[in-house]
């Protein structure tokens, strides 16, 4: 199966329970992100994909506390 990185994004999204909104520009771009609305993701496939776009435990206080002691020495 072939298809693009931005089908695999809307397939997965999608899976999820959520239809994500479409920032097209051109109807190529239309007809490429809704080019195989078929894809199914297995659980182990899901799993890999959840690891790989998992953010660290702290995000976003390790950004807020940086910043609020960095703007406290000043």
């Amino acid at each position: 199966m072939s298809v693009t990185m931005g089908q695999l994004v809307i397939a997965w999204v999608k899976q999820k329970g959520v239809f994500p909104i479409l920032g097209v520009h051109t109807a190529a771009q239309l007809k490429d992100n809704l080019g195989d609305l078929s894809i199914i993701f297995m659980a182990e496939q899901i799993a890999v994909l959840e690891e790989a776009s998992a953010l660290p435990e702290e995000y976003p206080r390790n950004i807020i506390r940086t910043t609020y002691a960095e703007q406290l020495s000043i």
